[in-house]
C-alpha cells in the first residue's frame, strides 16, 4: 500500500543512491522534474541531493529516502511500485521507467503523463506545491 517509487540519475556508468518515497510517488518525479528544469544536471549525485532537499521542503522531511542500491538491485528486486522506478540518463535527457507502455520521455513530457496517469485533482495538487 501507498505510491511507491525509486528515482535514479545516471551519467555514463555512474549511479546516483536510488531516491525511494513510500507515499508520494509521482509527486517525487514532478519534483524530480523541476530539479532539472532549475539545474546543471553534471552529476547524478547533485541532482540525488537537490530533488531530496526539495521533497523535504515540498512533502516533508519524511517522505524521501536514499537507498545505496544499484540499479540491478531495483530491475530485480520484488519491490512493487506504484508508479514505477525512474531512471534518468543524464547524457541522453532522457527519462527511463518499468511502467509498461510509457517508452522513454524527455523531462517536458513527464507532466503530460502523468496527466494521463492520474486525476485532474491529483495533477493540480503537485502543481499548486511545486510552483
Amino acid at each position: 500500500m501507498g505510491d511507491r517509487i525509486a528515482i535514479i540519475f545516471q551519467k555514463g556508468e555512474n549511479y546516483s543512491p536510488a531516491i525511494y518515497c513510500h507515499w508520494i510517488g509521482m509527486k517525487a518525479l514532478a519534483a524530480a522534474v523541476k530539479v532539472i528544469d532549475k539545474t546543471d544536471c553534471s552529476s547524478p549525485e547533485k541532482l540525488v541531493f537537490q530533488v531530496c532537499s526539495m521533497i523535504g521542503r515540498k512533502f516533508g522531511a519524511d517522505e524521501g529516502e536514499v537507498w545505496c542500491k544499484s540499479p540491478e538491485w531495483w530491475e530485480e528486486s520484488d519491490i512493487q511500485y506504484d508508479s514505477g522506478l525512474w531512471i534518468y540518463r543524464i547524457d541522453e535527457k532522457l527519462w527511463h521507467t518499468s511502467l509498461p507502455d510509457i517508452g522513454k520521455l524527455r523531462n517536458n513530457e513527464i507532466f503530460d503523463m502523468i496527466r494521463e496517469q492520474r486525476s485532474r485533482d491529483y495533477v493540480e495538487c503537485i502543481i499548486d506545491i511545486l510552483y
